[in-house]
């Protein structure tokens, strides 16, 4: 786990989807960051799908992490 995020905004996601979406900003695919979070493709999937549900596109989802300068270098 990276650790604690400080976000400048209210979000709506947890703290591991917080984690996830930082890789996948980065353009991990979704078994490069299941990899690296230890978890499987399956769970990460159900993840990204939650986060969607909640900004209503990964188009949105992408654009919402680099607009709400979550710190990428976290995980490089």
């Amino acid at each position: 786990m990276l650790g604690r995020f400080i976000i400048p905004r209210k979000v709506p996601f947890i703290e591991r989807e917080l984690e996830i979406l930082q890789y996948f900003a980065h353009g991990s695919t979704i078994a490069q960051t299941a990899e690296k979070v230890h978890l499987s493709k399956h769970i990460i999937v159900a993840h990204r799908r939650n986060m969607m549900s909640k900004i209503n596109s990964i188009t949105k989802l992408l654009s919402y992490a680099r607009k709400s300068e979550i710190n990428l270098n976290l995980i490089y």
